[in-house]
């Protein structure tokens, strides 16, 4: 395990220290079988405040990670990211946040609690990659998740700023700071008067960057598989190489799989655990919209996650076949199935 040192410089937070290599994960625990969501029967979680549900969820890890390692750690909670502890006075000193998964840019809601240096890294540069990959995706459908820059030139008059279509409306938003005032002026003429036979030039301005995307994607599912099985799922070798991507997203050479599934629709993320396959049951699908990304099964090699594309590619095409992991299509809080 490693230590980002992240808060290393900040004499006003509280002192906290790394998962150790040396630390053992205690009993081998296989992933439950269906049914046993049974345990999560606590109070729903979005009828608590904002405060009160971040030291629900802060003191569910303490008891999780305790059970996990041999001897457990006391009142402490592991980054499921970078793998430090963090203590109830870095948890008010609002060290510890709210990990929205799938990023809030695209609907996403709170799942799990990571700590601020992990959620900061992902917003500068991960979720604004997924932000772009769903955006340009959803653009022009009913379920499209926001507008995308661009410009639109009519008369010989361009606009910049922000654009959105849903299929039916088009709305373009103008940026002041981007556009002649004189300009804007100029190009409202031209727009009012468009009609049968009009034309208009609409250039779009992302940098796209797909594998940025699929990392960032992979992230998200990573940190659904920890909500719903927990630190003993994935504390297993095979989810360092994505615990080491992330850190380092513009260094590293871990390039995920993802899968396309039928689902092109709303984004509407699931978790289900595959049964066929042969060579993939046990394994973890998650789901957001057509997207599926596989999570290795219980006791997978090192480099599982690394192999899978050569073994996709090798048995193409990949029908799966999977059951309901925990009797919803998705977690609404932190679970930790396996850590009890």
């Amino acid at each position: 395990m490693r230590s980002l040192g992240a808060h290393a410089g900040r004499k006003s937070e509280p002192a906290r220290r790394s998962l150790s290599r040396s630390r053992g994960t205690g009993r081998d625990h296989r992933l439950p079988r269906q049914g046993s969501w049974a345990c999560d029967n606590l109070r729903v979680d979005q009828r608590l405040s904002r405060q009160d549900r971040r030291a629900s969820w802060f003191h569910r890890g303490v008891h999780a990670i305790g059970c996990v390692l041999e001897p457990g750690p006391s009142a402490e909670y592991l980054c499921p990211l970078c793998l430090q502890f963090f203590t109830e006075e870095h948890l008010k000193a609002g060290i510890l946040t709210d990990e929205h998964v799938p990023p809030r840019s695209v609907g996403g809601k709170p799942l799990v609690l990571t700590c601020q240096a992990c959620n900061n890294l992902a917003s500068g540069g991960l979720d604004e990659s997924v932000a772009d990959d769903e955006k340009l995706r959803t653009f022009g459908k009913p379920n499209s998740v926001g507008r995308l820059p661009g410009s639109v030139t009519v008369g010989g008059f361009r606009n910049n700023g922000s654009i959105g279509f849903d299929g039916k409306t088009f709305v373009l938003l103008g940026h002041p700071g981007q556009n002649n005032p004189e300009t804007v002026a100029a190009h409202s003429q031209p727009l009012d008067a468009m009609g049968a036979g009009s034309s208009m030039t609409v250039k779009f301005r992302v940098r796209r960057d797909l594998r940025q995307a699929s990392l960032g994607w992979m992230r998200a599912a990573y940190l659904v598989g920890f909500a719903v099985y927990g630190y003993r799922y994935v504390l297993q070798a095979a989810f360092n190489i994505v615990r080491e991507a992330v850190a380092v997203p513009d260094l590293a050479a871990f390039e995920p799989t993802l899968l396309r599934g039928p689902n092109d629709g709303a984004l509407d993320p699931s978790i289900a655990e595959v049964t066929g396959p042969d060579w993939l049951t046990g394994s973890v699908a998650v789901s957001f919209g057509p997207r599926v990304i596989l999570l290795p099964p219980w006791g997978a090699p090192a480099d599982w996650l690394e192999a899978l594309g050569d073994r996709i590619v090798a048995s193409f095409p990949v029908s799966l076949t999977c059951r309901s992991a925990i009797g919803r299509p998705f977690p609404e809080h932190p679970m930790h199935l396996c850590d009890g």
